[in-house]
């Protein structure tokens, strides 16, 4: 089975908001509060994602990755929101693959896609953010050549502590386009 990458449609914020659920209550168990995690909501979620891709625009694109018409996952990229980066920087500002689909490819065809779209819109480098104590996270992305740059913050994020995150970042040309990431 072939897996499509192709621009996400307001009709696709359902599949979108059930994947970033199941991927925060599979992936974040144990890092984010068991409450937080019970307490998100698919639907609240589904009304902010038909917002986000209906607006669109040159400064944040959402892509999603399918097989036989269903969502596996998706991605979400554009300008970096970063104050303290440099111009022509682009961002990953998100990145979610079901968990029932992890290993199949479609994390790595999604990267390879926000990659090439960043490379197009003239972006020299990008950023991506990710939970520091996020293994499988930091394992995917350093497999497609993205380093820790120094940044950190620490992100609010319900009844939990504040949660520290780092930010990654690697140099975009035209030759990273399509470099394999071997796992999602």
């Amino acid at each position: 089975m072939r897996t499509v990458v192709r621009e996400a449609q307001v009709e696709d914020a359902e599949d979108v908001a059930r994947i970033s659920v199941a991927v925060w209550r599979s992936a974040y168990a144990g890092i984010v509060d068991d409450a937080v995690l019970a307490g998100l909501d698919t639907e609240q979620r589904a009304a902010a994602w038909r917002t986000w891709i209906a607006q669109g625009g040159p400064d944040g694109r959402t892509l999603v990755a399918e097989r036989d018409g269903v969502v596996l996952g998706f991605v979400n990229y554009g300008r970096s929101d970063d104050a303290d980066v440099e111009a022509g920087t682009g961002q990953v500002r998100a990145i979610y693959v079901d968990p029932a689909v992890r290993g199949t490819g479609a994390g790595a065809a999604l990267m390879n896609e926000a990659v090439a779209g960043l490379v197009r819109a003239g972006y020299g480098q990008a950023v991506l953010w990710v939970f520091a104590s996020n293994d499988l996270g930091r394992t995917f992305y350093a497999k497609g050549g993205w380093e820790p740059d120094g940044a950190t913050k620490e992100e609010e994020n319900g009844a939990s502590p504040p949660l520290a995150e780092m930010r990654l970042r690697r140099g975009l040309d035209a030759r990273g386009i399509g470099t394999p990431t071997s796992t999602d």
